[in-house]
């Protein structure tokens, strides 16, 4: 199993389009990816524009699956509604 922890701080007034697109994200990957464990965004309290998301895939063909996803894709082109991304931390 892969586990991936992401930390990402959003523009002031991006809040409500950020967590529309990736509930969007996140109900289609576990929907439609059976390999696909877990997709959880989640909003730092105290932080209104600072956001972790929690994926969870069962190997590496699940992953790359997730990556070629047009869903996916069509989020992260939106990369402008972000103002930082920590890294991708591989938890497990």
């Amino acid at each position: 199993m892969l586990t991936f922890i992401t930390t990402t701080t959003i523009k002031d007034g991006m809040a409500g389009d950020y967590e529309a697109l990736l509930k969007d994200v996140a109900e289609k990957s576990e929907a439609l990816e059976p390999g696909c464990l877990a997709f959880k965004v989640l909003r730092v309290r105290g932080e209104i524009n600072r956001y972790l998301v929690v994926e969870q895939y069962a190997d590496e063909a699940a992953l790359t699956a997730h990556r070629e996803a047009d869903y996916f894709k069509a989020a992260m082109a939106r990369k402008a509604m972000r103002q930082s991304n920590c890294p991708i931390s591989h938890v497990a």
